[in-house]
């Protein structure tokens, strides 16, 4: 069975405008939020064609066997890595345990600032989604769906 993430609109409205605010902080070239499976949730920079899937998938694969790598090592997990070519630096971030943040940048960004931007949008992120439940919460207890409503119920008639 294949499980998909599906964002609301508003959703990916507020994710793409704190990636945009995350590369005009860095001066990242490319950014991408993406689910730990490898499926992109949402990117933004400059154009890589259909290589920032493969890059995005790779990324999500170097990710899942770093933390499989802390399991051995007994060490808790690594929420952050980097990388450094000749020209290009990779870094990505654990956001929660389902998605993390992949950012491609050059000479021109400081680590130490995209270090500090991702945990901003990592908290930004963790906002957003803590809003979300908030708000489907309420609707179920008010459409009746609710497991507190239920709980109630159940201790009425008990």
């Amino acid at each position: 069975m294949t499980n998909y993430i599906i964002l609301s609109a508003e959703i990916q409205r507020r994710i793409e405008h704190s990636l945009k605010r995350f590369l005009a902080l860095t001066n990242a070239e490319h950014a991408v939020f993406a689910a730990k499976s490898g499926e992109i949730l949402e990117h933004r920079g400059v154009n890589f064609g259909g290589r920032i899937i493969s890059i995005t998938a790779l990324l999500t694969g170097v990710f899942n066997v770093t933390q499989e790598l802390a399991k051995l090592i007994d060490e808790c997990e690594f929420e952050q890595f980097f990388l450094k070519g000749r020209e290009w630096k990779l870094f990505y971030k654990k956001i929660t345990p389902l998605f993390i943040l992949i950012v491609l940048f050059k000479e021109s960004s400081l680590l130490g600032t995209v270090r500090i931007s991702a945990e901003k949008f990592a908290n930004d992120l963790k906002k957003i989604f803590a809003e979300e439940n908030e708000k489907r919460q309420r609707m179920n207890i008010q459409s009746g769906d609710g497991k507190e409503e239920e709980a109630l119920f159940d201790k009425l008639f008990k």
